[in-house]
């Protein structure tokens, strides 16, 4: 049995508790808040208050549910309340760092308890960046096998590539997060990806990212996130009449490669093509308006108002210089939009080059230039290949992702039971 953690609620947790719980695998899953619908107080919140509630759900039963949610309802509220120069250093008390630490330090009190008791049944646990040090050093002391999730590149790649942008283009420094990250919490990330046995890696860029030594004598599998099950959008149709409308969703930081959109643009100067960005700033509107004025801004919104703005845009654009996975780009191939990404985005094996979209080189406005203005000349084959990125994208499930983690699991078990 496995006991997994994490602090939060993403779709990829979601799926590989669910998928730990169906294949009786999991023993616990730890986390600092969870609720259910059916919760009494939650039906008394606004809308508001209840979407938000809400996203901190698992389909799991609750009664494998253990939640450490002192620090983390603080940590929240206070941002409720407007306290922002609380969460905001890394070593305040209510900080994500902080907060995470603790839960990582709670975590590994229970597993010593339950370890301690005559009667268990724990043969591994799996955990996230950040919050797993304690949680893995308790297990490696009591000879259990240890799973971690790397869902970005591993920290050293990262920094080297952002340190780099920050001397490239030096306005855009304070948009990018993580360059003022302590040696401590640098450290500790070395050290949790150390104690890991089994390490997955949701791409390919990330599994290159790791450093050889570091990967020695551990196994490590990538694992495909997978795409949101969504309703089949009307079939793509060339409007020659309106401009091309080229759509950046996420944070509006120059690690998604933002500065090179709008430099891009800036380059070409053509009317029939509009730039919507959506996300949330990572610096003052001004900022972005000064650098680039001509872009329309959505702020972000729940899923179904992203749908609505991907089906009104024809291309999606994700230069990043450093990503994980990003599931925005499997949604917006799901509704038929065509790429324009980078290799650092885990577009190489995602895109079927010239079919569902194009790579280019990361730091390139000269490149995303060259592909707005074929988008922009060749609107019947921009259509075409948004409808041939919706196929190609239907192989990208979240049943695969859990197929692989449950098999994962099985192994690291089998091998946590073998004598030696």
């Amino acid at each position: 049995m496995i006991l997994q953690s994490f602090m939060s609620c993403n779709s990829n947790v979601q799926q590989s508790a669910a998928a730990l719980a169906e294949a009786s695998l999991l023993q616990s899953f730890h986390t600092t808040l969870a609720f259910s619908k059916n919760d009494v107080f939650i039906r008394l919140l606004n809308n508001g208050l209840k979407s938000q509630f809400l996203r901190r759900t698992f389909p799991i039963n609750h009664n494998l549910i253990i939640t450490h949610p002192a620090r983390e309802f603080c940590r929240l509220a206070l941002q409720r309340v407007g306290a922002k120069f609380l969460p905001a250093e890394e070593n305040s008390p209510f900080s994500i760092d902080s907060v995470g630490r603790d839960f990582d330090r709670s975590v590994a009190h229970y597993l010593t308890e339950s370890l301690t008791k005559s009667h268990h049944d724990i043969k591994a646990v799996y955990g996230y960046e950040d919050f797993s040090y304690q949680t893995f050093k308790t297990a490696k002391n009591f000879g259990l096998k240890t799973m971690y999730e790397l869902c970005i590149p591993f920290w050293q790649t990262t920094n080297s590539i952002l340190k780099e942008e920050a001397e490239r283009l030096p306005e855009w420094a304070q948009t990018i997060r993580g360059l003022k990250d302590s040696s401590f919490k640098l450290e500790r990330k070395t050290k949790e990806l150390e104690l890991a046995d089994t390490i997955l890696c949701i791409s390919n860029f990330v599994e290159r990212s790791i450093p050889p030594e570091l990967k020695k004598n551990k196994n490590c599998l990538v694992v495909d996130f997978g795409c949101p099950d969504i309703a089949p959008p009307p079939l793509r149709q060339a409007n020659k009449q309106a401009p091309l409308r080229l759509l950046f969703a996420g944070t509006l930081t120059q690690r998604k490669g933002l500065a090179d959109i709008f430099a891009a643009c800036k380059l070409l100067k053509r009317k029939d093509i509009e730039l919507i960005v959506m996300g949330a700033p990572a610096a003052d509107m001004d900022f972005y308006r000064k650098q680039f004025p001509e872009f329309i801004y959505e702020p972000p919104g729940p899923q179904a108002r992203v749908f609505e703005i991907m089906r009104h845009c024809d291309v999606f654009v994700l230069p990043s210089l450093s990503e994980g996975r990003g599931l925005v780009q499997l949604e917006a191939m799901a509704n038929r939009m065509p790429l324009i990404t980078t290799a650092n985005a885990t577009g190489d094996d995602l895109i079927q080059e010239g079919k569902t979209g194009f790579l280019v080189p990361i730091r390139s406005p000269e490149s995303l230039a060259e592909k707005f203005n074929w988008f922009a000349d060749h609107r019947d084959e921009t259509a075409a290949m948004g409808n041939q990125a919706r196929d190609s994208v239907l192989n990208w499930s979240w049943s695969r992702y859990r197929q692989q983690i449950v098999a994962a699991a099985k192994q690291v078990i089998c091998d946590a039971e073998s004598p030696g």
